[in-house]
């Protein structure tokens, strides 16, 4: 995708702005996790790396109205992958994890994204907008899975907004999703914890008439119950492990 200047030249590609982004990493390897170079491969992330303003790439400059800095979409994007890495250590797949709550918190991400960190003081909000996005599915999947509100409410805390969460209220959340993984033992099919239900639900409904056909003819109503059903059982299966190891985790500390 190009773009014109005003001057009527051409704006960076998007995929050339993703091989400049490749480049830095490489570069300075040492700084940054390497996981973010994959993330830069797929094209789930073209809406946001279109928002960089080409500039940056080049000048140690402020990023016009409405686009972010290179460094800006590196630096807290890197900060995200470590903080999933922190708290999920346990969970082999991970980079899968992480791909679902970019592709589903959109949001949130680009709250993330276009926050500048100007000073130390700003960590805090910072690390609030990644307890956000890392939680934004699985607080949406409330709505169909009764006992994510039940197990919430036994650690004080009511489903809401995600935006109308504390940095306080989020990392309690996001410290209750770390431990039920942990106490899955590598067992469980954690990565719900981090699916949009949201997005896959709506493939269904869009799903082309010839598929349902192949698939002898099953209404969307259909997909989607057995869909939701599936996840309620891959929750209730992981909240019980959870109930039933939660009082190991103190020896985790």
């Amino acid at each position: 995708m190009v773009y014109k200047q005003a001057d009527g030249g051409d704006f960076l590609k998007t995929g050339t702005k993703a091989e400049l982004l490749r480049y830095i990493l490489l570069t300075e390897k040492h700084y940054y996790d390497n996981m973010l170079f994959e993330f830069l491969s797929v094209r789930y992330m073209e809406k946001e790396i279109e928002k960089i303003d080409e500039r940056t790439f080049s000048f140690d400059v402020d990023a016009a109205d409405g686009l972010i800095s290179a460094n800006q979409f590196l630096t807290n994007m890197n900060k995200f992958v470590k903080c999933m890495k922190a708290y999920f250590f346990n969970i082999g797949p991970l980079q899968t994890c992480i791909g679902d709550v970019i592709k589903g918190g959109e949001k949130e991400l680009s709250d993330l994204l276009n926050y500048s960190c100007t000073n130390s003081c700003d960590d805090d909000k910072l690390h609030e907008l990644i307890y956000k996005l890392i939680i934004s599915n699985f607080i949406s999947n409330a709505k169909y899975i009764l006992s994510i509100k039940d197990v919430l409410q036994e650690i004080g805390i009511p489903i809401k907004r995600v935006q109308d969460y504390s940095i306080e209220e989020c990392s309690k959340i996001l410290t209750l999703l770390s431990d039920v993984a942990l106490c899955q033992r590598g067992r469980g099919n954690v990565m719900v914890l981090f699916d949009s239900m949201d997005s896959r639900l709506k493939y269904y409904e869009a799903m082309d008439q010839s598929i349902r056909s192949r698939k002898r003819r099953r209404s969307k109503d259909d997909y989607k119950k057995k869909y939701i059903d599936s996840r309620i059982v891959d929750y209730d299966k992981m909240f019980k492990s959870y109930n039933s190891k939660k009082k190991y985790l103190r020896y985790f500390v």
